[in-house]
C-alpha cells in the first residue's frame, strides 16, 4: 500500500507544491487576526489547494498519454 501511494505521489510531481501552497499559507496568515477565523476552514483550504494541484498534474499526464504528446517532457531538466 505504501509503495502505491509513493508511486502516485511521485507521478503527481509534488516538487512544485510550494508554488501553489505558499499563496494559501499567506492568505491564512493574513486572515488569522480576523475574529471569524477558523483553523478547520484554514486547514481545509490548504488541503484543497494541495489536492487540487496534485490532481491537475495527474489529469494533465493522463490526457497527454491519451494524445501521445509527452515528447516535450523528455527534454525537461529534472
Amino acid at each position: 500500500m505504501k509503495q502505491k501511494i509513493q508511486f502516485w505521489f511521485r507521478n503527481a510531481r509534488y516538487t512544485a507544491l510550494p508554488q501553489s501552497t505558499l499563496p494559501a499559507v499567506l492568505a491564512v496568515s493574513m486572515a488569522y487576526k480576523q475574529p471569524e477565523f477558523s483553523w478547520l476552514y484554514a486547514l481545509l483550504a490548504i488541503a484543497g489547494v494541495l489536492l487540487g494541484h496534485l490532481g491537475i498534474n495527474l489529469f494533465d499526464d493522463y490526457f497527454d498519454y491519451r494524445r501521445k504528446e509527452s515528447g516535450y517532457r523528455n527534454q525537461l531538466v529534472r
